[in-house]
């Protein structure tokens, strides 16, 4: 939050993915980085001369663009941990 960058935020993603692949609870991960999120959203930030630094709704939307990014690449992990399949089982009948 404090040194965002495009590295950082492909991390986040990768270890979220990770952390999904490897265990059913980390799901609590998304809510718990959109808390995260709205605690910098409304937390006060500003610089030593009392400006803003940056206008709230920017940085939502930065944040809210950071988190659908994060969610569209661990599902993505996710969805190719189970081999890219649509049926809740591998159909070996086939």
């Amino acid at each position: 939050m404090k040194a965002p960058s495009a590295g950082r935020l492909v991390i986040a993603a990768l270890a979220t993915g990770l952390a999904t692949s490897t265990k059913h609870t980390a799901i609590l991960l998304f809510p718990m980085l959109a808390l995260l999120a709205v605690c910098e959203i409304l937390r006060r930030d500003n610089t030593a001369d009392g400006a803003p630094s940056e206008a709230k709704g920017k940085r939502a939307g930065r944040l809210a663009g950071a988190l659908v990014l994060i969610t569209v690449i661990s599902v993505g992990m996710l969805w190719s941990f189970y081999g890219f399949r649509y049926e809740p089982r591998a159909n070996h009948w086939r």
